[in-house]
């Protein structure tokens, strides 16, 4: 099984500083970058490669830097509930790698980086700030001030995991990220651009197709695009549909407004480019489903520098008649996660 957004030379320097010899390392690694074997196995090896990779990051820094950046695994993304009480499903990437050097759940992955006073120095020559002010506030989903929880609806308590786990059960919502490993170029770049060799949370589509209660999925990067199956496209979206398409998974796209029906499976996205909320068809395992999708803006600083090119926004600042409020991006996504968390998707389609 391919590797989404490869980068063959991050492997290789991974594996050559770990002594891996490549007889036993998990990918196939030529033209392209292809797991090697099933994903339980992978995911073993992995997290044993990462235990050999705290041994150098605390013992081998004698220079400021290693010859090659960890392949990490999701911090929290064996803690999605897998609740099939609930009608929401919010699908994001990764954390930063700020974000994976903390876990909550054994076997803590890679917080181990951060338990010697060498190691939380390392994090912090990695961005150069404390680490104080660049360690998750919360060991949870979208863990900093100012991101997700910002822009959700009726969220104005403490930003803990008590407060989050409320909110996700008071508007009936899974959170989880459609990675499960990556690796990175720069540690200190959280952009999904900066995602490579990337091994999808398969698990999520098996949550997936078995919900039965599951309504509505909302990615919180990335829309449809002519281009969205290109290979080395990182957003939320495009992992979640080459996810699909690498496990032979069929679907059709469809207006919002339009019948759940449907004739033939294939790949019409030429139907929905550049809308925010439309229907997904999808056909697996006998089974028929319709979800609606809900492209949110993303909630990252780094968003708001191109805002203004996500479906809803061009028809959302026409409300103002020319006089934006003062912080325009923040008030755009507290508009759109408030109609989206309240079902609002009539309000949502008129932005279309």
């Amino acid at each position: 099984m391919n590797l989404i957004n490869p980068k063959i030379h991050l492997l290789n320097q991974y594996r050559d500083l770990l002594g891996i010899n490549e007889d036993h390392w998990p990918f196939v690694v030529n033209d392209r970058a292809i797991i090697n074997y099933n994903f339980e196995n992978v995911s073993v090896e992995l997290n044993n490669y990462w235990n050999q990779y705290y041994d150098l990051f605390n013992n081998l820094l004698l220079n400021g830097s290693l010859s090659a950046n960890p392949i990490e695994k999701h911090p929290y993304i064996n803690e999605f509930e897998n609740s099939n009480k609930r009608d929401f499903l919010v699908i994001g990437t990764m954390p930063p790698f700020s974000y994976v050097t903390e876990s909550i759940t054994p076997p803590i992955f890679p917080s181990i980086l951060c338990r010697t006073q060498i190691g939380v120095n390392r994090i912090e020559s990695i961005y150069n700030k404390a680490y104080n002010n660049i360690r998750p506030r919360m060991l949870f989903y979208y863990g900093n001030v100012g991101s997700f929880w910002e822009y959700v609806p009726n969220f104005d308590q403490d930003l803990n995991l008590d407060n989050s786990v409320e909110w996700m059960s008071n508007y009936s919502t899974n959170i989880t990220d459609i990675i499960s490993f990556c690796q990175r170029q720069n540690l200190s770049d959280p952009s999904d651009s900066n995602l490579y060799n990337i091994i999808p949370n398969f698990r999520i589509i098996d949550y997936i197709l078995e919900s039965l209660d599951l309504k509505t999925i909302l990615f919180t990067s990335g829309w449809p695009s002519s281009d969205y199956l290109n290979n080395f496209k990182t957003s939320a979206f495009s992992i979640f549909f080459n996810t699909l398409k690498l496990l032979n998974i069929n679907y059709e796209f469809n207006l919002f407004n339009q019948s759940n029906e449907v004739n033939h499976i294939n790949d019409n996205i030429e139907l929905i480019i550049n809308k925010g909320l439309f229907k997904l068809n999808i056909n697996a395992r006998g089974k028929h489903k319709t979800i609606n999708i809900i492209c949110l803006p993303s909630p990252s600083g780094q968003a708001a520098r191109s805002m203004n090119h996500h479906p809803f926004y061009s028809n959302w600042i026409i409300n103002f008649n020319g006089s934006l409020p003062p912080t325009p991006t923040k008030v755009f996504r507290n508009n759109i996660y408030e109609m989206a968390f309240n079902r609002d998707y009539d309000a949502l389609d008129l932005l279309q």
